[in-house]
C-alpha cells in the first residue's frame, strides 16, 4: 500500500508539473491563444483563464481512476489459476473467478479492471502528451522570435528569415524550419506518433509485470467463494459515472474536431 501511495503522489505531481509546463509555454508562443490548437478552447472562445480551468479539469478527470487504480482495485487471486500460460493469466486477471452467471459481479469486475488499467494509462498518456505539447509550444514560440512575420491569413503565417544565420544550419534549426512547414493536423499527427510510442511502451511493461507477478505466485487451491466486498456499489457507481463523463467528453471532442 506504501508502494501505491508514493505512486499515486509522484504520478499526480508529475501531472501537475507537466500541466503548468504546457500553460507556461503556451503563454510563451501567445498570451492571446491565437496558435492554440486545443479543441475546448477554439469552439469554446476561452482566454487563458478558460485554458487553465480545462487544463485543471481534464487533469482531475485522469485522476480518478488513478486513484482507483492504487487505493480500490481488488488485484486479482494468481494463486487460483491452474496453469502458467497467458489464457489463464488473463482470466484470472479479467474475471478472477466469476462465473457468467453472477451479472452484477462479473459487470461491476469487467468496469473496475477497466477502470484500473485505464487508471495506469491515462495518466502516463496524459504526461507523455503533455511534454511533447509543451515541446511544439516552445519550438513554435522560439522559431516566431527568430523570424520575421510578414503578414497572417487564417492560421498561415508569412514569414522572412536570414538564411545564414548558423541557426538554421543546425540540426534543431533545419527541425523548426520542417515543423513549421507542416499543417496543423500534421504537426498533430507526429504528436499523436511519438506519444502513442511511448504510451505504448508503458503498457507492455504493465503487462509484462503483471505476467511476472502472476507466475510467480504459487498455484493454489483457492476456492474461497468471490465477492465484491472490495467493489462497494458507491465506488462502482462512481466508476460507472467516471466512464459516461469520459465517454461523453471524448466523443465530444471527436464531434467538435470533425466540425472544425
Amino acid at each position: 500500500m506504501l508502494y501505491k501511495r508514493n505512486y499515486f503522489i509522484a504520478v499526480v505531481l508529475l501531472m501537475t508539473i507537466v500541466n503548468m509546463l504546457d500553460m507556461v509555454t503556451t503563454y510563451y508562443v501567445s498570451p492571446s491563444l491565437e496558435y492554440e490548437s486545443n479543441i475546448w478552447i477554439k469552439h469554446l472562445s476561452l482566454n487563458f483563464y478558460g485554458l487553465v480551468l480545462v487544463s485543471i479539469f481534464f487533469q482531475l478527470l485522469n485522476t480518478f481512476p488513478l486513484w482507483y487504480f492504487c487505493f480500490r482495485f481488488k488485484n486479482a487471486d494468481y494463486d487460483r489459476r491452474r496453469k502458467n500460460n497467458l489464457y489463464e493469466i488473463a482470466r484470472i486477471y479479467l474475471f478472477n473467478g466469476i462465473t457468467f452467471n453472477k451479472t452484477k459481479c462479473f459487470l461491476n469486475r469487467i468496469i473496475s479492471v477497466i477502470t484500473s488499467f485505464l487508471g495506469y494509462y491515462l495518466p502516463i498518456q496524459y504526461i507523455i502528451s503533455k511534454i511533447v505539447v509543451s515541446a511544439s509550444n516552445f519550438t513554435i514560440g522560439y522559431f516566431f522570435r527568430h523570424v520575421t512575420i510578414n503578414r497572417k491569413v487564417g492560421i498561415d503565417v508569412y514569414i522572412t528569415y536570414d538564411h545564414t544565420n548558423q541557426l538554421w544550419q543546425n540540426l534543431y534549426g533545419k527541425f523548426m524550419l520542417f515543423y513549421m512547414q507542416c499543417s496543423p493536423g500534421q504537426k498533430l499527427t507526429l504528436q499523436n506518433l511519438v506519444t502513442s510510442s511511448f504510451a505504448t511502451l508503458f503498457c507492455f511493461y504493465f503487462f509484462i509485470y503483471e505476467y511476472k507477478k502472476a507466475v510467480s505466485t504459487p498455484i493454489g487451491n483457492n476456492l474461497i467463494q468471490y465477492t465484491n466486498a472490495d467493489e462497494s456499489s458507491k465506488i462502482m457507481q462512481s466508476c460507472y459515472l467516471w466512464i459516461a463523463v469520459y465517454l461523453l467528453f471524448f466523443i465530444l471532442g471527436i464531434l467538435l474536431d470533425a466540425v472544425s
